[in-house]
């Protein structure tokens, strides 16, 4: 039988339009598949399947009857293309959609067209990866076959790996490119920019006159294989960029300064993707967000109004975060008004203090821990050149970055702050008020004369009393209805003053509760009597038998994975009852604060021979989860499941006897260590952090499992921030350790 030549893209005549060209191609591409199947190209193999191939890195596709689809079959292309399945069959006219797994939202479908990316057909360059734009001679995928065709430009993108194993989207057009995750995002265009292809989500790459897709798994059988491909490929990476002396040179521009001067120029502001909605209220949302070019994980407030979000960005902003007295303030991030005005900060996994008491109570020694840390904060603000006033201080705008021993919060919400030392709003939630407030306000509504009424102000001791009851509520019962609300305080001191007079924290906390602010003492004051007196010595953490960092987290599940604070911008009043006496245990209610109940995989549900370390695998989920080094946004039990079976077949066959967590609070790292049978010594399991946070338990024991695989004993972590700086003989047959 004659076979039909498809015209290739240098064949098509000078007087021919391109345009008139690639309707011929489509046609017979997408009108004719029993023609298309004759068509004289390599590329008509059998589809891949990407879940067993170690070889695949990423598939493309594009759909019928698209310039996406017109791009992707260019004769440049071929080695790398595979047909939909109707073009397969010769003859057949009708498409039969091809079995995908059940609840597969990765799987490739074969009834696109498709290009596929592997570690045996490389990239020209290494050391800049996979290149796709219109000049055949640099790129390794034509999208076009000249640069007047869809605005693409000689080299518009690469696609590689980052240092850590994830892979990559580098754009280096003049028209730019924008990336959408799950349906967000394809109007951020952006030029010079790097995405990070997390595979957790549907991506689409927005070019200017046409989009294409990106297939890649989550997991796969063959991820073992696939690693070593990965390891090989950055291996030979940095050894391309080692031959240029380091120079990562920018050699593919188009040369065009049309871009200087173009209204719609993309921008170079990062891009921050939702992931997840940590918290609501009447006045806004607080997202959990990644940074898409670094895959950091932050906390973003987004607020009905913008007006006082950039008030408090302002002053978070202009708030140092180099000293020590600053570790007790959230850090500011960013603030971005495109797409929407948020305020980016820093993410605390645990949530804030009124979350952490309704999961565990906050006992004596940690309030202690909290009174200390609040007045450092306190006094930090407040003696600044201009100083700041809070105005809000509640448990609900208090985080937490640590529990037990290790005690950390920061203060957060500064929205209704201001830097100014005199103040007259009648702001804040009312169970944390002070006196002076509403007694300023009460004035000032009554007063007629401009100047008197002018004269009526109260300063930042506002704080100080508002700090003061909120530690106050978690060392005593404050739920007397008949009392007014200042007399139960009062009283409240005062008998406690009684039964322990030579307590310098109780002493304290009644300066802290004076009714008038004029013998109230500033929170300087109250700082430097904290420190001299003592109040979080060592002996109040060895006292604390209660205080446990087992106490801090639920037990891991689907629930529990998903992240949610309260908003911080709901006032919750004080409600006291018997869960607020110190030293008192968790809750026994099977629910968790959301409702939901909270389950664990059952022990009978893992193998008889890994049940021996079922509680150490369980021990490695909850503490990174609670350390935000594990971040799960799908509820899915069987993989916490799979998961876990997966870290115990680990431990079985190093045979582990025990393991060891610790945790540095500065650089918010987990360092899990442990021991073997045959005492060959401690050596480190993995070095883990929330600054680059796992995205599903399954990734998480794939890593240990990699990091593991091929060495009998680690004596140290390896971060891979600092590959790139590594000589030739230092190379990592890790890729993506955290």
């Amino acid at each position: 039988m004659a076979r039909l030549c498809l015209p290739h893209a240098h064949d098509a005549p000078p007087q021919r339009s391109w345009d008139t060209y690639m309707r011929k191609r489509h046609f017979i591409l997408t009108e004719s598949p029993a023609m298309a199947s004759t068509i004289e190209s390599p590329a008509l193999l059998t589809a891949p399947n990407i879940d067993q191939d170690p070889n695949i890195i990423l598939i493309i596709e594009a759909e019928p009857r698209t310039h996406g689809a017109e791009a992707l079959v260019l004769t440049h292309n071929r080695a790398r293309y595979f047909p939909p399945d109707e073009f397969s069959q010769p003859g057949s006219r009708e498409h039969t959609p091809s079995p995908e797994p059940e609840g597969s939202k990765t799987f490739w479908t074969k009834k696109y067209h498709h290009l596929c990316l592997t570690f045996d057909k490389p990239p020209k360059n290494a050391g800049r990866g996979f290149s796709f734009g219109s000049d055949k001679a640099v790129c390794d995928v034509l999208l076009a076959p000249n640069r007047t065709c869809h605005h693409i430009s000689r080299v518009h993108f690469y696609i590689t790996f980052d240092e850590q194993g994830r892979l990559i989207l580098k754009d280096e057009s003049t028209y730019g490119t924008a990336l959408s995750y799950d349906g967000w995002g394809g109007a951020l265009r952006r030029r010079r920019f790097q995405w990070i292809l997390f595979p957790e989500f549907t991506i689409q790459i927005h070019l200017p006159n046409f989009a294409l897709d990106i297939v890649q798994l989550k997991s796969r059988s063959c991820y073992l294989e696939y690693q070593r491909n990965l390891t090989k490929f950055l291996d030979n990476s940095h050894d391309a960029v080692l031959a240029l002396a380091g120079l990562d040179v920018q050699s593919y521009g188009s040369g065009s300064t049309d871009h200087l001067t173009d209204p719609y120029s993309p921008g170079q502001q990062p891009i921050y993707f939702p992931r997840a909605v940590l918290g609501q209220g009447g006045f806004g949302k607080v997202f959990l967000v990644s940074h898409l070019s670094n895959g950091m994980v932050y906390a973003a407030k987004e607020l009905l109004k913008g007006s006082s979000l950039r008030n408090e960005a302002a002053i978070l902003r202009n708030i140092s975060h180099l000293t020590p007295s600053q570790k007790h303030v959230v850090q500011y991030v960013d603030f971005t008004e495109v797409p929407t005005t948020q305020l980016i900060m820093e993410y605390l996994p645990l949530g804030n203090l009124d979350d952490q008491h309704k999961k565990s109570p906050i006992t004596e020694s940690e309030a202690r821990k909290l009174l200390l840390q609040g007045l450092d904060a306190l006094q930090y603000l407040h003696s600044r050149k201009n100083p700041i006033t809070h105005r809000d201080i509640k448990p609900e705008n208090i985080l937490v970055l640590g529990r037990g021993a290790n005690f950390h919060i920061k203060l957060s919400d500064f929205g209704p702050s201001k830097d100014i030392p005199l103040l007259k709003t009648n702001c804040g939630t009312p169970s944390y008020k002070p006196p002076e407030i509403f007694r300023v306000y009460k004035q000032r509504k009554s007063e007629k004369d401009p100047q008197k009424r002018a004269s009526l102000l109260y300063d930042n001791k506002v704080d100080v009393w508002a700090l003061g009851v909120v530690v106050l509520q978690y060392i005593v019962d404050l739920t007397d209805e008949e009392l007014p609300w200042y007399e139960q305080i009062t009283r409240t001191v005062k008998d406690m003053l009684q039964h322990r007079p030579d307590d310098p924290f109780i002493a304290l906390l009644s300066k802290m509760l004076r009714m008038n602010p004029s013998t109230r003492p500033s929170s300087e004051n109250c700082f430097q009597e904290a420190t001299r007196t003592g109040m979080a010595s060592p002996g109040d953490l060895k006292e604390d038998k209660t205080s446990n960092d087992d106490n801090t987290s639920d037990p891991i599940t689907a629930e529990v994975l998903k992240p949610e604070l309260a908003s911080p911008n709901v006032p919750t009043p004080i409600v006291s009852g018997t869960n607020r006496v110190p030293g008192a245990k968790r809750d026994p209610s099977p629910t968790g604060p959301s409702g939901h109940r909270t389950k664990r995989p059952r022990i009978n549900q893992i193998s008889l021979t890994n049940r021996p370390y079922y509680s150490m695998a369980m021990e490695i989920l909850n503490e990174l989860h609670l350390r935000g080094a594990l971040i799960e946004i799908e509820r899915n039990d069987q993989e916490i499941l799979s998961a876990v079976e997966l870290i115990c077949e680990e431990f079985s066959r190093q045979k582990i006897t025990n393991i060891d967590i610790t945790y540095s609070v500065e650089s918010q790292g987990v360092i899990i260590k442990a021991c073997r049978a045959d005492r060959s010594g401690e050596f480190v399991l993995g070095h883990f952090t929330s600054m680059a946070p796992f995205t599903s338990p399954m990734e998480l024991a794939y890593q240990l499992i990699i990091q593991n695989s091929e060495k009998e004993e680690i004596t140290s972590p390896v971060d891979m921030k600092t590959r790139s700086k590594w000589p030739a003989s230092h190379k990592s047959s890790t890729p993506s350790i955290r």
